[in-house]
């Protein structure tokens, strides 16, 4: 997917490399983060954690991180990830921004403003992005950078 912005800005290759930055800190993550993703379904039906966990390998590997990518529903794994991202549990800094850089990823590559407009404004707030450890927050932060740049009214 291509965008553009604000003529002579080179709005792309900014976008791609802030989105590439994202996937590499997903992919670097301690797999712990993406076991404690799957089991963050606080409503789960006996067995959706493997199904989250499963679909979650999926996202990564097969459709580039993007939710926005994988066919069919996608409540395996979206909805343990949406709810990890508010960082409203206590579950910690790092398993919150773990959540948000699959969010933020969609949010650039499908050139929408969706979930990271309530991430930012309320929860965990735009505050909390300063907080993560540097894995995660320097990719965030630069990609926050784009998607801010993505909400000027020139932007097409």
């Amino acid at each position: 997917m291509s965008c553009s912005g604000p003529e002579g800005a080179d709005w792309t290759v900014r976008r791609d490399r802030a989105v590439e930055s994202l996937r590499h800190a997903v992919r670097t993550a301690p797999i712990e983060l993406r076991d404690a993703i799957a089991d963050y379904d606080g409503q789960a039906l006996p067995g959706d954690t493997p199904k989250h966990r499963e679909a979650l390998e999926r996202l990564i590997e097969e459709h580039d991180c993007v939710l926005g990518r994988m066919p069919g529903n996608q409540w395996y794994p979206s909805e343990p990830i949406e709810l990890a991202s508010f960082g409203v549990d206590g579950q910690g800094a790092t398993l919150t921004a773990f959540a948000c850089c699959f969010l933020l990823i969609d949010d650039l590559v499908c050139s929408r403003m969706d979930y990271m407009d309530f991430r930012l404004s309320n929860s965990p707030g735009r505050a909390f992005f300063d907080t993560p450890p540097d894995s995660f927050r320097i990719p965030l932060l630069d990609g926050i950078g784009v998607y801010d740049d993505m909400q000027d009214p020139t932007w097409t």
